[in-house]
């Protein structure tokens, strides 16, 4: 899931807000964010990572 924004700070220059949501790892993965560890056994309890954004686009 993902929400955004844009902004046009001046005819060629804006700025851009995104928040992602990614869900689904459901304690299938063992630790670490998209991938297990080597050698874990203890099962994380993540079961979603939120993931925001700032940038500035320009255009000259």
């Amino acid at each position: 899931m993902s929400a955004g924004a844009r902004y046009k700070i001046k005819n060629n220059v804006s700025l851009k807000l995104q928040a992602d949501r990614v869900s689904g790892f459901g304690g299938n993965y063992m630790s670490g964010l998209f991938r297990p560890e080597p050698n874990s056994t203890t099962p994380s309890m993540l079961k979603a990572a939120y993931i925001y954004s700032v940038s500035v686009s320009t255009a000259f």
